[in-house]
């Protein structure tokens, strides 16, 4: 069945620490067709931009912190200087973050600050490249559908109930259901009300919620 991804998605599967990471990674691999559109290319690039520098700027507070310190942190501690740092990000992907590093690195109960601070150095080193790596790899493998009609009619029924841009990423998908009839719209923003309202306006016949995708 072909699959068309919401922003989420890609964001998702962009961002390691995304809390939707695992599910969207689980969708990316799957063997379907997969497509997004010009909408959600253009608010993922949006949202890539803004999380990127909010993922930056909490990696180098968390860094400053640490090298300028000596002694022994365990990963409680470093939780308490992620909830203390003034960084735009929502509290959830802090602690994932410092979460994935701990048990990645493979830390001790506890750990000499200068053994975390040159964990640090070389995950912000290769941070960039590792969201651009995911970016264009999710590019190459993923096709791009472009919406071929405006449908004003649908579009201003749908804008009574869903905000913008969403009501355009439907409106895509709804497009794409014209080559597609069996397509699958994949999304983490799952509200049963509002995605009955969706599929009774639209030619989409099935809306999954991003969760589907458990660990493999």
């Amino acid at each position: 069945m072909p699959l068309f991804f919401d922003t989420n998605v890609p964001i998702g599967y962009i961002f390691k620490w995304d809390p939707w990471h695992i599910y969207a990674k689980n969708a990316f691999e799957s063997n379907d067709l997969k497509y997004w559109s010009n909408t959600v290319l253009e608010e993922t690039h949006k949202k890539l931009i803004e999380l990127k520098d909010d993922y930056s700027n909490f990696l180098h507070d968390i860094h400053h912190i640490i090298r300028n310190q000596e002694g022994f942190f365990n990963k409680d501690d470093i939780m308490s200087l992620a909830d203390s740092s003034e960084v735009d990000l929502e509290s959830k992907k802090k602690h994932l973050i410092i979460e994935s590093i701990w048990d990645k690195e493979g830390f001790a109960y506890e750990e000499n600050s200068r053994t975390i601070s040159n964990s640090l150095d070389g995950i912000i080193m290769d941070f960039n490249s590792d969201i651009y790596h995911r970016k264009n790899k999710f590019s190459v493998n993923t096709l791009l559908h472009k919406r071929i009609k405006d449908y004003p009619k649908i579009r201003e029924e749908l804008k009574k109930e869903i905000h913008y841009p969403d009501y355009e990423i439907f409106l895509d998908a709804h497009d794409l259901c014209f080559i597609h009839s069996n397509l699958e719209f994949i999304t983490s923003d799952y509200n049963e009300r509002k995605i009955e309202y969706v599929k009774s306006q639209t030619s989409i016949p099935t809306i999954t919620d991003l969760r589907k995708f458990v660990f493999k």
